[in-house]
């Protein structure tokens, strides 16, 4: 687990962090070796160690500092551009110290990469299920389903859990239930929604492809991705690519099956956003208190405030009796809900009626 957790804190910095993979970093160590060869692959694995250390907490680095030759500093070699030996010496048992300085690159570009930290990364964070929700028109056909299928195939090979729209009633009338009534949709269990649009139409065909009978088809999809229990979007993505083919369907097909490959990307990286602040422990989590009143809703910030775990507290506001906050807490949703069961104020009191991830409804007794 503790080397879950670590491989996740790497993919996770890489994809949300401004810092680019390609950048370098220059530093300089110490290593120890019985050679002079094994002291510089010891600074090269030291230097190495520094540059991931600078991403991860303290707490976490004290926690898994021995497991961190398990999958990165096992490749060392690969990560050092070049490096300078600046001093080295030799101490009377013949034990080699050198000091190096020494450029990194590409890190945490190469952990990205690596399959089994994504199969670890998703392991982490309970194999999210997602669930697809794509209304697709391929040169005019509404019945195909190339871009769904194409997203759901990539995303189980990966290994998330995935359910399709196909499989629960088609896509149309979720994705027009999210923009209308979204509290009205059923998630069948899903941690994010990803619903949309893919069509494919012809595009600018060059005279010498159309002489060769060829069409030139654009595929373009346009989704959004929201969090299944509070239906607040995430992120909107737009993927696109373009096919010539004899058969305008079949380049459809295949313009719309690569722009799902650029799309299911995307998603990986809002997966990571998501579930980030959990292993920094800050998590926000949406409170609906039910039959409230206005003094009900100042106390009940007071109570949050007052709690160890909740770092901030924000109110929504309060709405046809229906009183939303919004508290960051360092922990998981179901410690907070054991906090609030109970709660009483001057209004009366009141229990958990409702606990997801990120949201905890309370309802009065």
């Amino acid at each position: 687990m503790k080397l879950i957790r670590l491989l996740s804190i790497v993919v996770i910095f890489s994809l949300c962090s401004g810092i680019s993979a390609q950048e370098v970093e220059k530093v300089e160590v110490q290593g120890i070796g019985d050679t002079r060869e094994l002291a510089i692959e010891d600074a090269k694995r030291n230097a190495v160690e520094r540059v991931v250390g600078a991403v991860i907490s303290s707490e976490t680095i004290a926690q898994n500092f021995a497991l961190l030759s398990d999958k990165i500093l096992s490749r060392s070699v690969g990560f050092v551009r070049s490096y300078d030996v600046i001093h080295e010496t030799t101490d009377i048992g013949g034990m080699f110290t050198v000091t190096i300085t020494a450029e990194i690159g590409e890190v945490l570009d190469q952990v990205i990469k690596d399959r089994i930290a994504m199969e670890l990364l998703l392991s982490w964070v309970d194999k999210p299920r997602i669930l697809i929700a794509i209304t697709e028109s391929n040169m005019g056909d509404e019945s195909s389903r190339v871009a769904e299928s194409a997203i759901a195939e990539a995303l189980l090979q990966v290994g998330f859990k995935v359910v399709e729209a196909a499989d629960i009633g088609g896509a149309s009338s979720l994705v027009s239930s999210l923009a209308k009534k979204p509290d009205d949709v059923n998630t069948h269990g899903a941690d994010l929604i990803l619903a949309g649009n893919a069509k494919a139409t012809e595009g600018i065909t060059p005279p010498v492809m159309k002489k060769a009978g060829m069409t030139s088809v654009a595929g373009v999809i346009q989704a959004k991705v929201y969090r299944a229990d509070t239906k607040s979007v995430l992120a909107v993505h737009r993927a696109e690519d373009r096919k010539p083919d004899i058969n305008p369907t079949a380049g459809g097909a295949k313009a719309l099956g690569f722009a799902a490959e650029k799309l299911t990307q995307m998603l990986i990286g809002d997966v990571i956003k998501l579930w980030s602040m959990q292993q920094s422990n800050v998590v926000p989590i949406e409170i609906v208190v039910e039959k409230a009143t206005f003094s009900m809703g100042g106390e009940l910030l007071d109570f949050l405030r007052k709690q160890s775990i909740v770092d901030n507290v924000n109110e929504r506001g309060l709405s046809d009796g229906v009183y939303r906050c919004e508290a960051e807490i360092r922990g998981k949703a179901r410690d907070l809900a054991g906090i609030l069961d109970g709660f009483s104020c001057s209004s009366g009191t009141w229990s958990v009626t409702g606990l997801t991830g990120r949201k905890i409804v309370l309802s009065p007794k």
